[in-house]
């Protein structure tokens, strides 16, 4: 039975093919991923690859983050003309993101998926001017509290190198979306940063980042920035 008011009752359904995924995903990874990190992109393409070996495996939290991310590659793949979806294609993707964050599963989505899912909402928002992008950086920023990602990963033993830097870098992606929105608006940028000792992400490949790892690879310095591409 579809939820109550859930804009996509069957998301899998919205999903286009392989061959348009595939061009859209590269978009969004070669554009929107270099500037603002989210994922871990060896794991997002390791649960890619799952997906279409069996759609209905898969998370709810995943097949959010990759509908997301098909808009926003669709954004830019427009001006190209590339594997070009409808607007309203778009705009559905982004509004089931919305619901899936704040409807009745809410409380499920407090986690470093829900805050991954949220990012790439704010993104969304921005792209497509579905609703106050600012309204949605302050409830994103709020979450990342609610998360403890403005707690640094040292006062955590037990989480992985992994873990660890994912929780730096999408830190340092919602401090920098939450003051990029507020810019853009008459609300004034908050953060409690006296609260928060979250450390700057080490500049690592995502190669050398791996669920197995037990130490941090060495930092490339600066170099090369890694961690962006």
């Amino acid at each position: 039975m579809p939820i109550l008011n859930d804009p996509v009752t069957d998301i899998l359904a919205t999903i286009p093919t392989r061959v348009e995924c595939d061009a859209l995903v590269d978009i969004y990874l070669s554009t929107h991923e270099r500037m603002y990190r989210v994922l871990h992109t060896p794991t997002f393409h390791q649960q890619y690859e799952a997906f279409w070996q069996d759609q209905a495996a898969s998370s709810m939290s995943f097949c959010m983050k990759l509908v997301l991310i098909l808009a926003l590659g669709s954004t830019l793949s427009q001006e190209a003309g590339e594997c070009a979806l409808a607007d309203r294609q778009t705009r559905t993707w982004t509004y089931a993101a919305q619901w899936w964050l704040t409807g009745p599963t809410e409380k499920s989505t407090f986690n470093l998926d829900g805050v991954q899912v949220a990012c790439l909402l704010q993104l969304a928002r921005q792209m497509t001017a579905v609703g106050r992008a600012w309204i949605s950086s302050g409830s994103l920023l709020q979450m990342a509290f609610s998360v403890g990602l403005h707690r640094d990963p040292s006062h955590f033993p037990s989480m992985t190198p992994l873990q660890a830097q994912m929780q730096r870098r999408l830190w340092a992606t919602v401090l920098e979306l939450h003051l990029l929105s507020a810019m853009d608006s008459p609300m004034q940028a908050y953060a409690d940063l006296e609260s928060c000792d979250t450390r700057p992400p080490d500049n690592i490949d995502d190669e050398q980042l791996t669920a197995d790892a037990d130490d941090i690879p060495a930092s490339q310095g600066r170099k090369k920035l890694a961690y962006r591409q």
